[in-house]
Parts: structure tokens; C-alpha cells; sequence
């Protein structure tokens, strides 16, 4: 299992459960709504035999989508407002359209939980990206890449990963924890991730160092 592979599977039940406010659902159910396909199966408010709420609006129960809505919004929008503020709305609005766009191809054993967090965190992303690229970039205080700050051991990565995860969580900049998931998951070099995160190499320079530096803290390595 990759370091991101098992954020989404910690993610999904170390995050504080949050029950959502009425306001937050209302403005849910009403920027969903429209976007619902037609029932195909039982008319409204004729529930299925299924206990999964997936299955029960795969197979045509118009209701079920909201019993999701309601189980997970509640800890998804306090995980994207602790991240990104007063955007967390429109993230969490966006994951659960790309679940009514993704639902018919989801395997039945999917784990909708860690689904839907990685849809919440790929919105996060997206936000938290489109602010960072206007920043500038003090490479100045950076050390030199030999130094021994820059140095991390996979082997103890994998050994300590829930250790490794915690650091990375505590941080807001979900960039960072991105960019060590790409170094690690897939050994990409900076300016590979650059052109995958469309960041400049210096800014994913700064984000690595930053998340190195947390992780070696948080693993008793600093000096």
C-alpha cells in the first residue's frame, strides 16, 4: 500500500467524527439536487432491502444519496474548513458531485469513506495550489541538498507510517504531505512533480524541504 493509499484509509477513521448543521446540509441538498439522475428504480421515499446507502442509490433510491451526504459531510467539511477556511463549502459541494458523476463505476466494496476524502482532498489540493503558485519563493533560506536536514530513510517511513501521517496531518499546507507522496510513492524528482503539481521546481523544493523537516521532527530526527 502506498504512503497516500494509506492516508485515505487513516484519514477516513482517525478524522473527528462531526455531525453536520442543518445549514450545511440544506445547502448541500440544494446544490445536489438538480444534478441527481432520475430514479430508476423504486419511487421516492420506497427505500430498498439494501443497508448500503450506495447500493441503495445505485439501484435506484433517490433518498440514499442524502443518508451519504448526511453520514459523511459532517467530518469531510470540518477536515477542508480546518485546511481551507470558507472553501471548504465549494470543495465538499464539488467531491460529492464527482461521486454522482463516479458512483455507477465504483467497485461494490469500495470504501466510500476514504473515497470521499480523497475527492475532499483532491479539491483541497487544487485551491490550496492555485493560491501557493502566486506566492514568492525565499530560496535563500533552504540549505544546501547534501545537508543531513534534507535527508529522510524509507525504510523508516514505512516502519513508523501512522507516525509519519500524524506530522503531515498536523500541517495545513495539504501540498506539502502531496509532494512527499510523490517523492515517496513514486520517486518522482522535483521538477517531475512540478509538472504534475504545475508548480515552479523552487516551490517544490520549499514544500519538500517543509515536509521533511516536519517528519524528521515528528521521528526525534532533528538536530
Amino acid at each position: 500500500m502506498t504512503l497516500r493509499d494509506h492516508w485515505l484509509t487513516w484519514a477516513s477513521t482517525k478524522a473527528r467524527a462531526s455531525a453536520p448543521d442543518d445549514d450545511l446540509l440544506r445547502r448541500l441538498r440544494r446544490a445536489l439536487t438538480s444534478h441527481l439522475p432520475a430514479p430508476l428504480g423504486p419511487p421516492r421515499g420506497s427505500k430498498t432491502t439494501s443497508r448500503d446507502p450506495l447500493a441503495s442509490y445505485l439501484s435506484g433510491d433517490p433518498d440514499a444519496f442524502h443518508d451519504i451526504v448526511e453520514e459523511h459531510a459532517g467530518r469531510l467539511h470540518a477536515w477542508a474548513r480546518r485546511k481551507i477556511g470558507n472553501q471548504a463549502d465549494d470543495a465538499l459541494q464539488e467531491a460529492f458531485l464527482a461521486l454522482i458523476e463516479k458512483a455507477p463505476t465504483l467497485e461494490p466494496d469500495t470504501d466510500l469513506g476514504a473515497w470521499l476524502f480523497g475527492a475532499v482532498r483532491y479539491e483541497v489540493l487544487r485551491r490550496q495550489r492555485e493560491r501557493y503558485r502566486r506566492e514568492p519563493v525565499p530560496l535563500d533560506a533552504l540549505p544546501e541538498p547534501s545537508s543531513p536536514e534534507w535527508q529522510l530513510d524509507r525504510v523508516l517511513i514505512n516502519e513508523r507510517r501512522e507516525q509519519v501521517l500524524t506530522a503531515l496531518e498536523a500541517s495545513p499546507n495539504v501540498l506539502e504531505q502531496e509532494v512527499l507522496f510523490l517523492t515517496f510513492d513514486e520517486d518522482l524528482a522535483p521538477k517531475d512533480i512540478a509538472r504534475r503539481l504545475d508548480l515552479t521546481a523552487n516551490h517544490v523544493r520549499q514544500l519538500k524541504f517543509r515536509a521533511i523537516k516536519t517528519v524528521r521532527k515528528a521521528l526525534g530526527l532533528s538536530s
